[in-house]
């Protein structure tokens, strides 16, 4: 049986984040990963797991999130005023959750990442399939085309061949 986290409000920039991948940076591709990692380590250790497992990294903002089964849990990272249900949980520690406890985050009371992090880890392969099935479903956003940005080539327009000023925007594409 798989547990199923149920986001019910979250902070815009927040994402799912684990340590981030060495080794590619003469391909140009930066390390990434949480931008607190020490604080994703803390949270590793609280629960006694891989410290390769991602968390989910909250911005300041805070969430709501609701939880399937029995799960314990761990707040890392930037203090943000935590209940479960109308009991307030201490920062820096890792807490039980109930089967339907709903875990509210305020807003961070200084720092700027928060980090929840989930016993036995977040299954990576199960939430890009879910992105990836939802992404699918999602119609193209209205204000996609009046929203296009050009690369101006340092403060100029593009021209054709004849010298006009040309966007080409490819709307069989979108």
């Amino acid at each position: 049986m798989s547990r199923r986290i149920e986001i019910k409000r979250i902070g815009p920039g927040s994402s799912v984040q684990d340590m981030g991948r060495r080794g590619y940076l003469a391909q140009g591709l930066s390390r990434g990963g949480a931008a607190d990692r020490l604080a994703l380590l803390e949270g590793a250790a609280l629960l006694d797991q891989p410290t390769d497992c991602a968390a989910l990294e909250l911005t300041a903002a805070g969430a709501v999130l609701s939880f399937d089964a029995p799960t314990r849990i761990a707040l890392t990272g930037a203090p943000m005023p935590a209940r479960l249900g109308d009991q307030a949980l201490v920062w820096n520690a890792s807490h039980a959750v109930p089967a339907g406890g709903v875990l509210t985050l305020g807003p961070v009371q200084r720092g700027v990442f928060a980090y929840l992090h989930v016993g036995g880890g977040i299954d990576r392969d199960s939430f890009v399939a879910m992105r990836t099935e939802r992404d699918a479903s999602l119609k193209m956003p209205r204000l996609i085309i009046p929203s296009l940005q050009v690369n101006m080539r340092a403060g100029t327009v593009p021209v054709d061949e004849a010298g006009n000023a040309v966007l080409k925007v490819p709307l069989n594409k979108l």
